[in-house]
């Protein structure tokens, strides 16, 4: 990890010239690319991308309370129970409560639920790794190795 300096780090802000300033807008540009293009994919199944997210993230993981499912899609608490409702009406998710907490809602896929994701994951998967076929798998284990790394220290050091 670098470490910090003792005086104030001069950031060069005529026309962004500044590699940090540079590399956020980058980074910004290309996420939003992606998910504009993982979006449509979704969209091709009939849901949004945070619908997808839940039915992909209790697929893999198996019932979940919905604030951890919050957590895991960086969502507001809000927003998970809007999205899990919809998903609810559609028969794909059914919330559950557990004996030993029943204060804790759980959602939990519904077998037409698991269907579909079974049945739409791969392709999913698919268009997923055709966007990042462009880098190497090399590159794209770098490029995530240098993002954790960023977000973790950004994290530790704000406190989130």
């Amino acid at each position: 990890m670098a470490s910090r300096t003792k005086y104030a780090r001069v950031v060069q802000t005529k026309n962004a010239e500044d590699p940090a300033l540079r590399a956020w807008i980058v980074l910004a540009r290309t996420y939003h690319t992606i998910e504009r293009a993982v979006s449509r994919d979704a969209a091709n199944h009939g849901l949004t991308i945070a619908q997808f997210a839940v039915l992909e993230a209790l697929f893999h993981k198996g019932p979940l309370p919905l604030g951890q499912i919050s957590s895991l899609l960086l969502v507001t608490a809000g927003n998970i129970t809007y999205v899990v409702d919809q998903l609810e009406k559609r028969g794909y998710v059914a919330r559950e409560r557990r004996r030993e907490d029943r204060r804790v809602v759980y959602a939990a896929l519904t077998p037409t639920g698991r269907e579909l994701i079974e049945e739409i994951f791969p392709e999913h998967a698919r268009v997923i790794a055709e966007l990042f076929d462009v880098l190497t798998p090399e590159e794209q284990n770098d490029m995530r190795r240098i993002l954790k790394k960023l977000g973790l220290t950004v994290s530790a050091n704000r406190g989130w």
